[in-house]
C-alpha cells in the first residue's frame, strides 16, 4: 500500500513509535510494511521452538517470532517476541518484545481526582474506565476497586503496541529485563512469586522519561536502573537497588515484595539523601552513601551501613531515622566496622533526641571488636522516637561504620 508523501517528507520519530508500521522505499515506491515483514522470521510456537533446541535444527540467524511466551507462569502475562538463533541449538537471549502501553495522555488515578461516568485514567500501567463517577479506591499496586471496570488489553484506542528490547530466559519462560529510554526493570522467578506480578509486564514503558533529573514520574517497579538519578515525587511498588542521588518525597506502595526484602518497597539502592518518604513499612539494606537520612516507620529494628571514605560524616549531629510510636523503652545497639576507622573518634547514638538516652563507642575499641551496649528510655508510654548521631573528637572520615539498632 502505497504512502502519500515521500520519506523525505515525512516527520522524523523522537520516541517510541505506536505500532509497527514503517515506510521504506521498493523500486521506486514508497510503501507501509510492518516490522515484522523486515525480517526473514520462523514463526513458532515456545513448544516447537524448544524441540528444534533440543534436535539442533535452529536456522542460525534465523528470526523467530513467538507469540506465545510467558505462559508457564501464572504471575506473567503472555508475550510476543523477536529471538535470534544463535547456532544450531541455541537461542540469544537478546529479544524485541511487542509490549502494549496505554495512552500517557491519559492521566493517573489519585485520590484526591474529581471524575465523571466514562471518564479513564492509568493505574497499574493499566487503562481504567469510571463506571459512577465516584472517586473509588486502589485494591492495590495495580487494582483500582469496583467503581472503575479495566479497559480491555488490546491495541486500539487506548493502547499501542510499542518495540521494547529485553532479555528472555526460555528455560523459565519469562523476560528478565526491559530497557527503554533509560528506564530498566530487571527480575526473576523469585522475585515474580514474591510479588505476585513481573515488572516488566507493569512498568509505565509508554512514558517520555528523561530520567536524569526526572521528578514527578509515576510507575511501577524500578528495579536495578543504574540511569535513575534522582527519584523525585513518585508513587512506585518498589525502588530497588538503583544508582539514586536523591530519593524524596516518594509514595512506595508496599505490595507482597517478601522476596525483595521482606516487607520493604524501597530497598538498597545508592543515594546521598533519603527524605519525607511515605507509605511503606520499612526501609531495609540502607545505602552506604546516605549523608541525610531521614525516615519515619514503625519498625523497631534497624540497620545503616556508612562509607565513611566516600561520605564522612563530620563533627556534629545528623538525623537518621524516627522510630514512630513506640512504647518499648530499652534499646539494643551495636556498632562494627572494617577496622578502618580513624582513631580518637567518639561515636554517640541517640534512640531519643527528646530523652537523653545515648549509647556511646570509639572508634578505637570499634575498630579491635563489635561494640554492643543496652541502654534504657525514661519514657513509660509510646512516643514518637528521633534517631541521631553525633561524631566528636574528629571527623569520621574513612573506614566503613556498621550500626544497628533493636528496642527490645
Amino acid at each position: 500500500m502505497s504512502l502519500d508523501k515521500k520519506i523525505s517528507q515525512l516527520p522524523a520519530a523522537t520516541g517510541p513509535v505506536p505500532g509497527n508500521l514503517f515506510a521504506i522505499v521498493q523500486n521506486g515506491e514508497t510503501k507501509k510494511i510492518d516490522y515484522s515483514d523486515l525480517f526473514a522470521q520462523q514463526l513458532a510456537d515456545l513448544s516447537t521452538l524448544n524441540a528444534a533446541i533440543s534436535a539442533g535444527t535452529l536456522i542460525p540467524g534465523a528470526i523467530y517470532y513467538l507469540t506465545n511466551v510467558q505462559v508457564t507462569m501464572a504471575e506473567t502475562i503472555p508475550a510476543k517476541i523477536y529471538l535470534q538463533a544463535a547456532g544450531v541449538d541455541k537461542l540469544n537471549p537478546n529479544a524485541l518484545r511487542l509490549q502494549l502501553v496505554p495512552d500517557y495522555s491519559t492521566p493517573f488515578w489519585s485520590s484526591g481526582g474529581s471524575y465523571s461516568i466514562g471518564d479513564k485514567v492509568i493505574w497499574g500501567s493499566r487503562v481504567w474506565e469510571n463506571l459512577n463517577g465516584n472517586v473509588g479506591t486502589s485494591l492495590d499496586a495495580l487494582t483500582l476497586d469496583s467503581e472503575w471496570s479495566e479497559v480491555p488489553y488490546v491495541a486500539g484506542v487506548d493502547y499501542s503496541e510499542i518495540i521494547i528490547p529485553c532479555v528472555y530466559d526460555i528455560n523459565n519462560d519469562i523476560i528478565v529485563s526491559q530497557e527503554l529510554n533509560g528506564i530498566k526493570t530487571q527480575t526473576s522467578v523469585d522475585l515474580i512469586t514474591g510479588v505476585g506480578h513481573s515488572c516488566c509486564d507493569y512498568s509505565d514503558w509508554g512514558q517520555s522519561f528523561d530520567i536524569c533529573g526526572k521528578v514527578s514520574l509515576l510507575g511501577i517497579g524500578f528495579l536495578n536502573n543504574p540511569n535513575l538519578t534522582t527519584f523525585a515525587n513518585v508513587t512506585a511498588v518498589g525502588v530497588i537497588n538503583n544508582l539514586c542521588v536523591a530519593i524524596t518525597n516518594c509514595q512506595a506502595i508496599s505490595d507482597k515484595l517478601t522476596t525483595a526484602g521482606g516487607d520493604a518497597s524501597i530497598v538498597g539502592n545508592e543515594c546521598q539523601d533519603i527524605a519525607n518518604i511515605t507509605n511503606f513499612t520499612s526501609i531495609k539494606n540502607i545505602p552506604s552513601s546516605v549523608t541525610s537520612y531521614v525516615w519515619v516507620t514503625d519498625e523497631e529494628t534497624g540497620y545503616i551501613e556508612f562509607d565513611l571514605d566516600t561520605y564522612p560524616i563530620l563533627i556534629g549531629t545528623i538525623v537518621i531515622g524516627c522510630i514512630t510510636d513506640t512504647d518499648k523503652a530499652i534499646c539494643e545497639v551495636t556498632m562494627n566496622c572494617d577496622g578502618g576507622l580513624p582513631g580518637g573518634v567518639t561515636f554517640d547514638f541517640g534512640i531519643d533526641t527528646d530523652d537523653p538516652t545515648h549509647v556511646t563507642m570509639t572508634s578505637n575499641n570499634i575498630n579491635s571488636a563489635p561494640q554492643r551496649d543496652t541502654t534504657i528510655s525514661a519514657r513509660t508510654t509510646a512516643f514518637n522516637r528521633e534517631l541521631v548521631l553525633s561524631v566528636t573528637g574528629g571527623d569520621a572520615n574513612s573506614g566503613k561504620l556498621w550500626l544497628t539498632y533493636k528496642y527490645i
